[in-house]
């Protein structure tokens, strides 16, 4: 450590290069397991920022005159600005690894198994995090709740003209393109879209609901089981998000590495506790926000509709 840098004693503590490297691999396995396991980091993209507080304005709209006469200028247009506004803030996961599990042989094995149990509480966070902000991000006149008896999984409901309905909301009032038509994501809870996995006759083809919705109006399905595990804080078993995916929707900020290291505060910290074994501390400084668009209010984005009340069982 002769040659490391101060930042680098200070994210690391004085320690050996073995060390850091192996706190360095649980981090970044935790970080790729969180983000293969979260739904809602396949319909948002993740952009790194090196600062915690991220703010930029970016046109909200802008016009363009056709035909031009000859020999003449058009003259500059007013640009409708909007704000991007969010700040970074922390998650945490820590878990032990007992020297009893080392002495057995099975210190490795645990490791696996208490990584995995980690990472699938940091995408639950992860979730919680970006769907809460989707659901919240649909204008009013995207967003619905359905009648008391009409949910999706009652026999009077038909799941397809549904789905349809919330498709043409943002068709009629989203600014989008071509490419966007047959590129839509739709967050359901798990008991309804097991409902679309049973296989009907359409168009006198047995195929399940799922499929067809996908390859005749470009839908990608996705189940959430945020509301059915004991600590969740978010409950999305009566809800349904459609939205066209990427960051002209919303943006999933998560702190850089490089940042953290240059501040010279650690994404992973490990301690021995004496007698007992070793504690592992991960850190990941994330949040969502929505890209607004003209014509939708505050934190509202018109490239996302809901369905509320679709879940009789809730």
């Amino acid at each position: 450590m002769a040659n490391d840098t101060i930042e680098n004693i200070a994210s690391f503590g004085e320690t050996t290069e073995d060390d850091v490297l192996r706190r360095e691999v649980v981090r970044e396995l935790l970080y790729k397991q969180a983000g293969n396991l979260s739904v809602g980091t396949q319909l948002v993209d993740t952009t790194t920022f090196n600062m915690l507080d991220v703010k930029f304005d970016y046109p909200g709209e802008m016009s363009a005159e056709y035909p031009v006469a000859q020999d003449t200028t058009v003259d500059r247009q007013k640009i409708t600005w909007n704000e991007f506004d969010m700040s970074l803030q922390q998650g945490e996961g820590r878990y032990f690894i007992a020297d009893s599990a080392k002495l057995r042989g099975m210190g490795d094995l645990q490791q696996r198994f208490t990584q995995q149990r980690q990472g699938e509480a940091l995408a639950r966070r992860k979730d919680e995090n970006i769907l809460e902000t989707l659901l919240g991000g649909a204008p009013s006149s995207n967003d619905d709740t359905q009648a008391g008896g009409d949910e999706w999984d009652t026999a009077n409901a038909d799941i397809v003209e549904e789905m349809t309905g919330m498709w043409t909301d943002i068709l009629t009032n989203a600014p989008i393109n071509n490419a966007n038509i047959g590129n839509f994501s739709v967050v359901l809870p798990i008991e309804i879209w097991a409902e679309l996995n049973q296989v009907e006759l359409i168009n006198n083809v047995q195929q399940q609901l799922r499929e067809y919705l996908g390859s005749t109006f470009g839908f990608s399905i996705y189940p959430t089981k945020l509301g059915l595990h004991e600590d969740d804080q978010v409950n999305l078993q009566d809800e349904a998000i459609m939205m066209i995916p990427g960051d002209e929707t919303a943006i999933h900020g998560v702190l850089s590495d490089e940042a953290a290291n240059s501040a010279g505060v650690p994404l992973v910290e490990q301690e021995r506790i004496a007698g007992r074994g070793e504690e592992y501390i991960v850190s990941q400084w994330f949040n969502t926000a929505i890209v607004e668009h003209e014509g939708a209010g505050s934190g509202e984005s018109p490239r996302i509709a809901v369905r509320r009340n679709i879940n009789s069982n809730q």
